[in-house]
């Protein structure tokens, strides 16, 4: 009631269990969302799955919640378009909260670009809550290999390429690749590379179909 006749959502929840054990310190946990937000039985929803993991050496004798700040709660309506971005993010968000609160705040990660031309290097972790960043990057195939796999370029039909990637030299990661779209006989399409340096031979770095 305090939040809707507020017209204030939260972000961030406290809890501050007291133990029946006067000896012991209160147990406190933290509970983060992605926006802000006034519905109960989410809430409720979150600090369930958040305390069902919870392993507590006495019972409970008294509880506190600490919402602090009150943010303003943007209730917005419904996009007309089904590939919104802003409603496809608020869509995840509950579902990101709730894994977040069943497995724990650094269990969930997204994926953002990172400004560099060797595909193994052309990504970093992230927070659920922090921005991606777009980095501009050529065509690439969505999975790649753990690790580049040798091949015999022989037994695969070249569809493109070569594209030279030469970088590294300044973290001591260097590499010098021709790299080539590629066919094999099932026909998926793969991205290959020539290596010159650090391991001369050819490899199959990511499948594209």
């Amino acid at each position: 009631g305090t939040l809707r006749g507020n017209d204030c959502g939260i972000q961030a929840l406290e809890i501050r269990l007291r133990l029946d054990r006067g000896d012991r310190p209160e147990t406190t946990l933290q509970l983060g969302l992605q926006q802000p937000t006034r519905s109960e039985e989410h809430i409720l929803l979150l600090l369930r799955e958040r305390l069902e993991r919870l392993v507590l050496p006495a019972p409970v004798c008294s509880v506190r919640l600490v919402a602090d700040p009150l943010l303003p709660f943007d209730a917005r309506q419904e996009a007309l378009f089904e590939d919104d971005p802003d409603r496809s993010s608020q869509s995840l968000a509950p579902l990101l909260e709730r894994l977040q609160a069943r497995l724990g705040p650094d269990a969930v990660r997204g994926l953002s670009g990172v400004e560099d031309h060797r595909p193994e290097r052309s990504w970093a972790m992230r927070k659920p809550d922090e921005p991606a960043r777009c980095a501009p990057m050529p065509h690439r195939p969505v999975w790649l290999f753990t690790q580049p796999r040798r091949c015999r370029i022989e037994e695969y039909r070249v569809l493109a390429g070569p594209e030279r990637i030469e970088a590294g030299w300044w973290d001591g990661h260097d590499c010098r690749r021709d790299y080539f779209v590629v066919r094999d006989r099932r026909g998926s399409t793969l991205w290959a590379f020539h290596e010159y340096k650090p391991r001369p031979g050819w490899y199959l770095q990511g499948l594209f179909s």
